[in-house]
């Protein structure tokens, strides 16, 4: 990830775009790889806003509301992943 990109994104923004360049739906273990050790408070702050869905077997997965702000934020940031 370029510095700039890492600057402007949250980690909330980081979770959403990364997750949604990966298909939707990802293990933790593959979003720490991008999002680092902030994946815990993003996905707190995800799930409490209805974007993203954790499964008990800690894959992520985006909601409809989720999948629509991924998809804006890759188009901004589409080097992510």
């Amino acid at each position: 990830m370029r510095e700039i990109d890492r600057e402007i994104l949250t980690s909330l923004g980081r979770l959403l775009a990364v997750l949604y360049q990966l298909g939707g739906k990802a293990h933790k273990s593959k979003l720490r790889k991008y999002i680092g050790s902030q994946i815990y408070t993003a996905a707190l702050k995800a799930t409490a806003m209805g974007l993203v869905v954790v499964h008990q077997d800690d894959t992520f997965e985006l909601t409809e509301k989720g999948k629509q702000l991924g998809e804006c934020l890759s188009k901004c940031f589409p080097n992510l992943v």
